[in-house]
């Protein structure tokens, strides 16, 4: 991803950057836009770098967030 840094007349900055670019940008912004969210997302991300992440199934995660974990 690229994107290019202008600078307008009146003084103001402008980013122009691929459609696709944008787009991951605004997917980002909606993930992290709950605490909540954000802490399950940083959460996975640690447990995945340190190695303490468990393979789930794809009902796994709606059985959580239901409240009818299996654990």
């Amino acid at each position: 991803m690229s994107s290019s840094r202008s600078w307008r007349a009146n003084g103001g900055n402008t980013i122009l950057m691929s459609a696709e670019h944008y787009e991951s940008l605004q997917d980002t912004l909606y993930l992290f836009s709950t605490r909540a969210n954000a802490a399950h997302i940083l959460r996975g991300l640690a447990e995945a770098r340190d190695g303490s992440a468990e393979p789930t199934g794809p009902e796994e995660p709606a059985n959580r967030f239901e409240g009818r974990a299996t654990r």
